[in-house]
């Protein structure tokens, strides 16, 4: 390229924190804060991924901090050529923080 010799290149690159999306290997968590009524009554409510925001059905009675894996829907390994998965953790949140749900469309 241009005239340089021959050799390798070494590209670093650093990545910029998501404000709800966390990183572990080629899975991304997330925490999705419900009210008590939501826990026992279900919901349906909007959460991030990587490929935009996506409604999730929560069902009725699932405990605190349960988790909602969506396979698929994590950041792509290069060598296994497929995603990673997205873990959802339900868990409980002050009123102010409780996200809206909506009614399920069943």
């Amino acid at each position: 390229f241009g005239g340089a010799p021959d050799g390798d290149a070494y590209i670093e690159f650093e990545v910029a924190e998501h404000p709800r999306l966390r990183r572990d290997g080629y899975d991304v968590l997330v925490d999705v804060a419900l009210s008590e009524a939501q826990f026992q009554a279900g919901a349906r409510v909007l959460v991030p991924t990587l490929d935009g925001e996506r409604w999730l059905n929560v069902p009725p009675g699932e405990p605190a901090h349960a988790e909602i894996r969506l396979e698929g829907a994590g950041i792509v390994d290069p060598f296994k050529h497929r995603r990673g998965d997205q873990v959802i953790r339900l868990v409980p949140a002050p009123v102010h923080d409780v996200q809206p749900s909506v009614p399920s469309a069943d």
